[in-house]
């Protein structure tokens, strides 16, 4: 009877040893899928803020393309209109240097 409670507390321990090193096997692959998920998790984060920020940045260029152009439009007729004068009075500034010289003579 002794040798038989000896027997069977044996394959208590042994049973026990199993079931901790199960327990540790549990624990350590429940934590390798938890990290799993969350760097999952993370790579959905950041590829969602990259889309928003180049969302943003394109709706921000988008909104100063459209507030700058009409302005640099407007300059550009102004531009032109400033050397159209430019060349008329450099035009009238001959002209008057040619009839100088001439009544010079």
């Amino acid at each position: 009877m002794k040798d038989s409670a000896q027997a069977q507390e044996a394959l208590i321990d042994r049973f026990r040893e199993e079931l901790e090193a199960l327990a540790h096997r549990w624990s350590e692959d429940a934590k390798a899928r938890a990290e799993s998920v969350l760097n999952v998790a993370l790579a959905a984060s950041k590829d969602a803020m990259v889309r928003g920020m180049e969302d943003g940045a394109q709706a921000a260029a988008d909104q100063v393309r459209a507030e700058v152009g009409p302005v640099i439009r407007r300059m550009e007729k102004q531009s032109r209109q400033v050397a159209a004068m430019n060349i008329a009075a450099a035009v009238t500034a001959l002209i008057a240097a040619g009839l100088a010289l001439l009544s010079a003579i």
